[in-house]
């Protein structure tokens, strides 16, 4: 058994909320999220072939209902589109996407308060592409502009898939309108559409809220332990020095920089938004 649907992405923009929102579904099964079953976004993990991954799957043979995953980093990881398609090419795919700069900025002060990022946003910006290059661990915790070039990302995912199995939602949608967007969710995968929204979401539905440390030097430490495979103990010493709290605002000639950039993407981002907001404006949609 395989999938009928992944929640395949993007990184930082929403993707775990989603996740624990749609599995709470009664007519949704779908394993417990691990990043050990990024089986199709993870060039190692794929290694593990076809049979290794169906085994995720096994304990929904028996029952009735939608079997579907979530593993954030398809439209991004190269050759992920094209691995799904090979392997279920019916399935449906769900992205959040989120302002492409915002995202990004996110996603690095996450890799901070994970103790994997020491250098300032400015230079991390700078060299990635450089930096990026050095080995495949740099790519998957590095890039972080490239994984908001959404334009080119789905451009890549419209050559495999056709349009009417590939749902993009809009993370600002996701937050202040998601009963609604949810249903259309729902709709798409070919479920129940939610009466109220206390059927798929409780106080202990995730979300990823920002949590930083608030000692440089920490923050080298915990990056020292985890260079010499000391993950756990780098995350336990990083936890002592964490508050939750946002990150400090970007200077306004690094994100003056960064529309210039990611021009294209969003441009993409404001279509998809602005078509949402339009289905969302037709009640007999959802």
């Amino acid at each position: 058994m395989l999938p009928s649907f992944i929640v395949a992405g993007i990184m930082k923009s929403g993707t775990t909320y989603l996740d624990n929102l749609i599995r709470r579904h009664p007519q949704i099964l779908m394993p417990e999220r691990s990043m050990d079953l990024s089986f199709f976004d993870n060039d190692e993990i794929w290694k593990n072939g076809i049979s290794w991954y169906e085994k995720a799957f096994i304990p929904f043979e028996e029952m009735v209902g939608v079997v579907g995953q979530t593993s954030a980093d398809c439209a991004f990881n190269p050759g992920s589109i094209e691995r799904i398609k090979n392997t279920i090419p019916d399935v449906k795919l769900i992205f959040v996407i989120r302002h492409p700069i915002d995202r990004l900025y996110s996603h690095y002060w996450h890799q901070v308060s994970m103790g994997r990022e020491i250098y300032s946003f400015e230079n991390v910006i700078e060299y990635e592409s450089s930096r990026v290059k050095k080995n495949y661990y740099n790519f998957k915790m590095y890039s972080y502009l490239a994984r908001s070039k959404y334009a080119s990302q789905f451009e890549n995912v419209y050559r495999h898939f056709e349009k009417k199995n590939v749902m993009i939602i809009p993370f600002e949608l996701l937050t202040t309108n998601e009963f609604n967007l949810l249903n259309l969710v729902f709709d798409f995968l070919g479920v129940d559409k939610i009466k109220n929204i206390n059927e798929v979401k409780s106080e202990t539905t995730k979300k990823n809220k920002a949590s930083i440390p608030q000692n440089r030097l920490a923050i080298k430490i915990a990056y020292g332990l985890q260079k010499f495979g000391m993950v756990g103990a780098s995350r336990n010493f990083l936890n002592r020095f964490r508050m939750e709290q946002k990150p400090p605002e970007m200077k306004l000639a690094t994100r003056g920089k960064l529309e210039q950039l990611l021009k294209s993407d969003l441009i993409f981002y404001h279509e998809i938004l602005d078509e949402y907001k339009l289905k969302l404006k037709d009640k007999s949609v959802y």
